[in-house]
């Protein structure tokens, strides 16, 4: 083999090694670094009409504030809400459920643009001693990724991307955009959740009045779990 020969194998050798060893080091800062994750295979994406209603409270939400996905929770859209109120009494709340819930105070010097009902619906987003925190739209539990169709900032069921892709200039406009794009950014300091409190959010959480506004949940308030719709829309 000739000097030049010798020379190009050589270098192809060392090329490929040091491919070798850039792919192994990518390799093992994926692993090593990877963003932890906690995820819900168990919470339906879809709010299907209920089996029965005996014995199960009807519920009616007029509200765009459980707006999510697959699934829309005002009654003028999908019916009543079927509410189940002696779940808990068998088994224990899970992130994912959707509860009807007594309305705690609210300070209405500060929320002043509001008018809280009685009782509403939104999701349990973190559990009895868990911690929460938001960064640029995305939820975080104990600080790991909350990984699941409710895990990050929606507005109506689209991310950010989705919704300006269907907005016009005349229904999203400068003002429009600039809100909506630091919504879906939103960004919230991670706090840890007393025990016997829960803390929970709106699918839609922009239209919602939940735990960022009132903070915790107390348990006292949960009444019962949202288990389906009647399926027979009717207006207000």
């Amino acid at each position: 083999m000739n000097k030049a020969k010798f020379f190009r194998s050589s270098a192809v050798v060392i090329i490929g090694i040091i491919v070798a060893v850039i792919v192994a080091v990518i390799v093992l800062w994926l692993m090593v670094f990877k963003e932890e994750t906690i995820t819900d295979s168990y919470t339906p994406l879809t709010l299907e009409k209920a089996a029965t209603t005996s014995g199960k409270l009807i519920y009616d939400y007029y509200n765009d504030g459980m707006a999510g996905k697959q699934s829309d929770y005002s009654t003028g859209i999908v019916g009543s809400l079927v509410i189940d109120m002696d779940v808990y009494k068998s088994q224990r709340l899970k992130r994912g459920d959707v509860i009807l819930f007594r309305m705690p105070p609210i300070d209405l010097n500060i929320n002043n643009h509001i008018n809280p009902p009685e009782t509403s619906v939104a999701r349990v987003i973190a559990l009895p001693g868990e911690k929460i925190g938001i960064k640029k739209g995305q939820i975080y539990i104990n600080d790991k990724k909350l990984d699941t169709y409710y895990g990050r900032v929606l507005m109506w069921g689209q991310d950010e991307k989705t919704f300006f892709a269907n907005s016009t200039e005349s229904s999203c406009p400068k003002e429009c955009v600039e809100g909506m794009t630091e919504y879906f950014n939103t960004s919230m300091n991670e706090i840890t959740i007393p025990q016997g409190h829960i803390y929970i959010l709106g699918d839609s959480m922009g239209r919602s009045i939940d735990s960022q506004t009132f903070g915790s949940l107390p348990l006292i308030n949960v009444k019962g779990k949202v288990i389906g719709v009647t399926g027979q829309p009717k207006l207000i």
